[in-house]
C-alpha cells in the first residue's frame, strides 16, 4: 500500500512539478519562520525560570506618594530587606543589589577596558539565587569587603585558562580579590552581570555608605525567598506594617489607619513576570513587552494558517484534476474509505517532506531570524522543536481531510463523462480562503506599515534639542571630574569643536531624583523631582531655548545657587512666573535654597514611551561626569571622533576613549520598536509572495478548466481584452472584500498597540488606502499574468482538449 502511493506521488510530482513545488515551497518557508518564531517567544517567556527557586523568589516594587505625585519603581531602602526576613514569618532569605550606573575600567596587568553590567550584592545572594559554582563556595564568598565573584566568561577574558580564585582586580582604580567564578547562565534572565562585588564594600563609602543605613534611601533592588506555598497577598499586610513601622510612622504606629498619610507602600512582583509585565523607574535593564510576544505569535499563526490554506487549494485542485483516475479506482472496487485513505497519506507525506526540509534549513536560518527578532542568543533546542513539529504535522494532516472528502464523493461516471461535478462548490471555496489568506497578509501589510510610521514618527519628532554633531565623552575618574575645567578648554581648541559643555547626564538618561520643595508647598511634602547639573553653555549647545529668564553665566558666581525649571514644572506648580521663586533641597538637614533664573522649554529628555516630566536644570561642578563635545558642521562624524580620541589619550594615556555620538545612541532607545518593525516588515513580505503563489496556483487551474470555454469565445469573436477582464475579475472578488473585512480589526487592534507610547502618530484611511494598494496591486499582477496567458492560447488547442 505504501509503495504504492509512494509510486504516484512521485509520479504526480513530476507531472505537476510548479504546483507541487508551490505547495511545498510555502509550507517550508511557513514553518521554517515559525519555528523561529516559536524558538524566539520561548526564550521570552523563559525569563527568570532557570532559577533552582524561582517560583518563590520576588522583587519588592516601592509605590511612592511625594508631593501630589505617584510613583512606582524597582528599588526602595537598603534596610528594608533586613527588616523583611527579621519581621515577617514566612520570608526564608533576602538580597540585595546596588547598580552604579555606568562602565567600570577593568585592570589586570596591560588589561585594561571598560566594562558593564559589574554589580554590588549582599552575601545572601547566591542563597536566593543559587549559581553553579566552579571556584570558590557560594556560603561566603561575599561576606568581606573588596571581594568578587565573577562568571567563566569574564575570568577566562581576564584571567586566560589560569585559576581566578584568589587573583587580584582592579576596578575604577580600587582593587578587588576574587572570591568566586560561576557558569555562564544558561537561562534568559533580567539579572544579567559579569561580576558581583560585596555590598558591605560600600559601608565606608563618603556618599553610598549612610545611604545604605537609610530606609527612605531608594538606591537598591530587593529581592525576598518565600516560603514554598506563601503567596505575596499571603503577608500583604506584614508588609505594610514593616514600612509604616521605619518608613511612613517611626514614632507612632498609631496612626497608620490613615491611607492618606502613607509616603509609600511596597508590594512584591514575581521576578518571572519582570521581563514582559514590569516598566518602573530604576530597572536593571530595559524589558520587553508582551505585546511584541502577541504579535509575534499572531504573525507564526498567520504565516501557517497562510501557508496551510495555500496547500488546501493546491490539493484540492489537484483531487479534482485527478477524477477519472480516483473514478476508475472506484469501479474497479475501491471504497470510499480507501479513497480518503490515499489522499490523507499523501498529505502526510508532503507535509512531512515540508517538515524535514524545514527542520534541515532551521539551523543554517536561525542567526539571521533570532537577529532579526532581537534574541539574546537562545540556541535551538531540539525537544521543542520536536513538540512544534508534531502539531504542525497534526494541524497539516487536517488540511488534506477535505479534499479527500469532495473527491471521494464524487460520482465517478461524472467523471468520466468530463462532467466538472462538485468544482463549482469547491471552486467557491477556494476563493474564500483565497480572501482569508489576503484578508491575514493585508493586516500583515498594515500592521507593519503602522509600526513603520510610528518609529518614523519617534526619530523624526521635534525632541525640544538639537543632538546633532554632538559628541559623548564619559568622565570615569576623579582626575578627571576635578580637571573638567582644564578638559574642556583642551577639547574647545580643537579645529573640529563648535563647542563644549559638561553634565551629570546626556539627554535620554536623565535618573537623578532628590525631594525639592517649591516655593509655597508644604515643607513636609517634598516633590521627587528630576534633576540634573550642567556648565554654563549647555542649554546653548544642546540647543535648548530659554523661555523666560536666563541661563547660566560664567561671569555670574551666585549661579552656583541658580536653577533653571521646565515649562513643566512650571505647570505643576501652577506659577504664573518662575523666575525668582525659590526652590529647597531639604536634605540631610542642611537645605539648599535656589532661586529659578530661568525657565526652558520643555525637551524631551528621555524616550518619547513617556511623557516630559518636571525638570531641575543646576549648576553644580562636583557632578559632571559627561563631556558634550559639539562638532563643527563640515566635519565628518568620524574624523572628528578620531581627533578628539588623539587628545584623550595625550591627556588621560592611562584611561580608554569610550565616545559616543548622541544621535546613535538616542535612536537606540527605540532598538526595540526598530527590530520589530524591521522583522514584521519581513515576515510580511513572505506573507505575501506565499499568498500570491496560492492565488497564482489557483488561477492557473480555474483557468486549465476554463480553456474549452474561452476558447469558443474567441471563435465567436470574443477579444483578449474581455476574457483577461472576465478572468480578473472573477480572482480580484475575494481580495476586495478581504480589504473591507481587515479595515475594522486593524483599526482596533492597530490603536491597541498605539496606545502604548505616549507620544503616537495616528491612524487614518491614508494608511488603510497605502496597505490595500500593496496587496491589490500583488494580487493583480497575479492574476493579469494569469489571465493573459489565457487569453494568448490558440482557440482550436482547447476546442480539441478532451
Amino acid at each position: 500500500m505504501w509503495q504504492y502511493i509512494l509510486t504516484i506521488n512521485l509520479r504526480r510530482a513530476l507531472r505537476m512539478k510548479f504546483h507541487q513545488m508551490a505547495g511545498l515551497t510555502g509550507l517550508v518557508v511557513a514553518f521554517t519562520v515559525s519555528a523561529a518564531i516559536f524558538l524566539y517567544l520561548h526564550n521570552e517567556l523563559s525569563y527568570d525560570t532557570g532559577y533552582q527557586h524561582s517560583n518563590h523568589i520576588y522583587r519588592v516594587i516601592l509605590h511612592g506618594k511625594m508631593g501630589g505625585s505617584e510613583f512606582d519603581a524597582a528599588v526602595c531602602g537598603a534596610p528594608m530587606g533586613p527588616h523583611f526576613m527579621a519581621e515577617i514569618p514566612g520570608v526564608k532569605a533576602f538580597t540585595r543589589l546596588f547598580n552604579i550606573p555606568g562602565t567600570k575600567l577593568v585592570s589586570v596587568e596591560d588589561k585594561k577596558i571598560y566594562e558593564e553590567q559589574i554589580l554590588y550584592v549582599d552575601s545572601m545572594f547566591f542563597r536566593v539565587f543559587g549559581h553553579s559554582f566552579l571556584e570558590g563556595d557560594e556560603t561566603n564568598c561575599l561576606n568581606e569587603p573588596n571581594t568578587i565573584v565573577l562568571v567563566k566568561s569574564f575570568a577566562e577574558k581576564y584571567f586566560s585558562n589560569q585559576p581566578a580564585l584568589g587573583r587580584i582586580l582592579t576596578l575604577d582604580g580600587k582593587k578587588y580579590k576574587v572570591t568566586g567564578v560561576v557558569s555562564n547562565p544558561d537561562q534568559p534572565t533580567h539579572l544579567r552581570f559579569n561580576g558581583l562585588i560585596s555590598l558591605s564594600t560600600l559601608n565606608d563609602h563618603p556618599r553610598y555608605g549612610q545611604y545604605l543605613k537609610t530606609p527612605c534611601a531608594f538606591i537598591t533592588t530587593t529581592y525576598l525567598l518565600l516560603r514554598p506555598g506563601l503567596k505575596p497577598t499571603d503577608i500583604q499586610t506584614n508588609i505594610d506594617r514593616v514600612v509604616d513601622k521605619y518608613m511612613n510612622f517611626p514614632d507612632s504606629t498609631e496612626r497608620v489607619s490613615s491611607e492618606q498619610e502613607r509616603m509609600a507602600t511596597m508590594s512584591l512582583q514575581s521576578i518571572r513576570s519582570i521581563h514582559l509585565h514590569s516598566n518602573v523607574l530604576h530597572e536593571l535593564e530595559p524589558n520587553s513587552d508582551v505585546s511584541i510576544v502577541y504579535i509575534y505569535a499572531g504573525v507564526a499563526m498567520l504565516l501557517i494558517a497562510i501557508a496551510l490554506i495555500n496547500y488546501f487549494n493546491i490539493a484540492t485542485a489537484s483531487a479534482i484534476r485527478r477524477g477519472r483516475e480516483i473514478s476508475i479506482h472506484k469501479i474497479l472496487g475501491a471504497g470510499k474509505r480507501v479513497v480518503v485513505w490515499q489522499f490523507l497519506s499523501e498529505t502526510a507525506i508532503q507535509v512531512g517532506l515540508a517538515i524535514l526540509v524545514s527542520a534541515a534549513v532551521l539551523p543554517a536560518a536561525w542567526p539571521a531570524l533570532r537577529y532579526l527578532m532581537g534574541g539574546d542568543g537562545a540556541g535551538v533546542s531540539t525537544g521543542l522543536l520536536v513538540m512544534y513539529y508534531a502539531a504542525v504535522f497534526a494541524v497539516g494532516l487536517c488540511a488534506g481531510v477535505y479534499p479527500a472528502l469532495v473527491v471521494s464523493a464524487i460520482s465517478p461516471l461524472a467523471f468520466i463523462k468530463k462532467f466538472t461535478v462538485g468544482s463549482s462548490s469547491s471552486y467557491k471555496v477556494r476563493s474564500v480562503l483565497v480572501g482569508f489568506q489576503f484578508l491575514m497578509a493585508m493586516l500583515l501589510v498594515s500592521g507593519a506599515l503602522l509600526a513603520h510610521r510610528q518609529l518614523s514618527f519617534m526619530l523624526g519628532k521635534e525632541k525640544g534639542f538639537n543632538p546633532d554633531r554632538v559628541l559623548v565623552v564619559p568622565l570615569r575618574d576623579r582626575k578627571m571630574y576635578q580637571q573638567v575645567d582644564v578638559l574642556m578648554r583642551e577639547m574647545g581648541q580643537l579645529p573640529v569643536v563648535e563647542g563644549v559643555a559638561a553634565s551629570s547626564a546626556w539627554p535620554g538618561n536623565f535618573q537623578h531624583r532628590k525631594g525639592f520643595q517649591p516655593e509655597g508647598f508644604d515643607a513636609d511634602d517634598p516633590w521627587m523631582i528630576l534633576f540634573i547639573d550642567v556648565s554654563p553653555g549647555f542649554t546653548d549647545l544642546m540647543g535648548i531655548k530659554i523661555k523666560e529668564g536666563r541661563g547660566f553665566s560664567h561671569s555670574r558666581g551666585a549661579d552656583s545657587l541658580g536653577i533653571l525649571v521646565n515649562e513643566s514644572l512650571v505647570k505643576k506648580t501652577g506659577w504664573k512666573t518662575a523666575a525668582g521663586k525659590t526652590i529647597t533641597n531639604p536634605a540631610d538637614g542642611k537645605p539648599e535654597i535656589f532661586q529659578v533664573i530661568g525657565t526652558v522649554e520643555d525637551f524631551n529628555f528621555s524616550s518619547l514611551h513617556e511623557t516630559v516630566k518636571p525638570l531641575l536644570i543646576r549648576s553644580n561642578a562636583t557632578n559632571f561626569r559627561f563631556l558634550l563635545i559639539k562638532l563643527k558642521p563640515a566635519t565628518e562624524a568620524g574624523v572628528g571622533f578620531d581627533r578628539v580620541r588623539l587628545k584623550w589619550e595625550g591627556l588621560f594615556p592611562g584611561f580608554p576613549f569610550e565616545g559616543f555620538m548622541l544621535p546613535t545612541k538616542l535612536n537606540s532607545l527605540y532598538s526595540k520598536e526598530s527590530r520589530t518593525s524591521k522583522a514584521v516588515t519581513v515576515f510580511t513580505l513572505i506573507a505575501l509572495l506565499i499568498a500570491s503563489v496560492g492565488l497564482f496556483d489557483m488561477a492557473t487551474n480555474m483557468a486549465m478548466q476554463s480553456n474549452r470555454e474561452n476558447s469558443i469565445r474567441k471563435v465567436l469573436g470574443g477579444s483578449a481584452r474581455s476574457i483577461i477582464v472576465r478572468q480578473t475579475i472573477r480572482y480580484i472578488k475575494p481580495v476586495v472584500w478581504s480589504a473591507v473585512l481587515a479595515i475594522p480589526f486593524f483599526w482596533y487592534f492597530g490603536s491597541e498597540w498605539l496606545s502604548q507610547f505616549e507620544y503616537r502618530t495616528h491612524i487614518d484611511f491614508g494608511l488603510l488606502f497605502e496597505a490595500v494598494f500593496v496587496v491589490f496591486v500583488t494580487s493583480m499582477a497575479t492574476t493579469l499574468g494569469v489571465a493573459w496567458s489565457a487569453s494568448r492560447r490558440n482557440p482550436l488547442d482547447g476546442i480539441r482538449e478532451e
